[in-house]
């Protein structure tokens, strides 16, 4: 039960980090002068939150 814990936690992270990274480099795509910049400093503080 242990392992698959620790297993369904590190896909969680990665999956976090893998929704950052897409929503980033989509807000950069789309609005690299506005809408770039704040969220990417909000994803910034969330991921150094978790």
């Amino acid at each position: 039960m242990s392992s698959e814990t620790c297993i369904l936690a590190a896909l969680h992270k990665a999956a976090h980090l893998i929704i950052a990274v897409i929503t980033v480099l989509c807000t950069y795509t789309t609005g690299p002068r506005t809408q770039g910049k704040i969220p990417a400093q909000e994803l910034i503080g969330a991921l150094v939150k978790h």
